[in-house]
């Protein structure tokens, strides 16, 4: 930041300095300039080029760190997503071990709590709420970790814990795919409308 007002102030002399003795030097035939300088007119005239460059400054800076966090938010929500396409992977497989199961899900809520936390601090407008986000992240935590009584029309229960793994029923692999799909695809859309307002900004 500090060598960017330096070469500011630096490029704002050089064309002062540069113009000053142009009208020195070259005399345009029917054009008279007057070699005394107004004081006001002068202060004028430098308050304009300040002004200026310290707009220019201040939002081209507010857009690079508007740019970087939403990249980075972006970014994040995409080891979200690599996190929860490894848990789906290992639900497909029918069996997960106890104290995995609800870890991995806490790590997801905790990861989209501090990121939604961000998106509202940074003011993007995203219409996916993180309230959405935790109801569908306990609800998988409960179609994981909740063990109800087999019913009388299924051969199996739909979770079993056994040798300290999760087993599930194939009607619970496909509700918890289910819900796990719903997640990503709100995450996925909540990543282009980020991704959006990073377009805007540039």
């Amino acid at each position: 930041m500090k060598n960017r007002w330096s070469w500011c102030f630096l490029f704002l002399l050089t064309v002062f300095s540069c113009g000053f003795i142009s009208g020195k030097i070259f005399e345009v035939p029917g054009v008279a300039i007057d070699n005394h300088i107004n004081p006001l007119h002068a202060v004028s005239i430098l308050f304009t080029f300040l002004t200026a460059v310290v707009i220019t400054v201040f939002f081209q800076t507010n857009k690079d760190v508007n740019n970087i966090a939403n990249s980075i938010i972006i970014k994040r929500i995409d080891k979200v997503i690599e996190i929860i396409d490894v848990l789906q992977d290992d639900v497909e497989t029918g069996s997960i071990a106890t104290e995995r199961a609800p870890s991995v899900v806490k790590r997801i809520h905790d990861s989209l709590k501090c990121i939604w936390t961000n998106i509202d601090e940074q003011s993007i407008k995203v219409s996916t709420k993180f309230q959405s986000l935790e109801d569908e992240t306990r609800k998988i935590n409960d179609l994981l970790t909740n063990t109800p009584a087999k019913k009388a029309t299924e051969l199996t229960p739909p979770v079993s814990v056994k040798s300290g793994k999760y087993s599930y029923n194939p009607a619970r692999i496909t509700e918890i795919a289910k819900h796990i799909e719903d997640l990503k695809n709100n995450l996925f859309k909540a990543q282009l409308e980020v991704n959006r307002s990073l377009q805007v900004l540039k």
